[in-house]
């Protein structure tokens, strides 16, 4: 684990204080708690529903997009609000 502010000054050293150090800050910042809150939130369906789907020979895709997307929109939400505040303070 590096904390972000040791990457923020090793970034600035690297890539100089433009924009492009700049965003790269930010989406580092910014990205760890997407992905965080999207794979809770794709693990947080309902093992009946995922059961059914399986049994009635759904394919990954379908299931993905049918089952656990739906399921994982409050946690992408909720990550979302989350990471623009760390953006914004990054």
């Amino acid at each position: 684990s590096i904390p972000v502010v040791a990457l923020a000054l090793l970034l600035t050293v690297v890539m100089g204080t433009g924009e492009a150090a700049r965003i790269t800050i930010t989406a580092l910042i910014a990205i760890f708690p997407l992905v965080v809150g999207t794979a809770t939130g794709l693990s947080s369906a309902p093992r009946e529903l995922m059961e059914l789907s399986a049994s009635m020979r759904a394919s990954w895709w379908k299931r993905l997009v049918d089952i656990r997307l739906p399921c994982a929109v409050p946690h992408i939400f909720s990550a979302l609000k989350v990471a623009i505040g760390l953006a914004l303070i990054g």
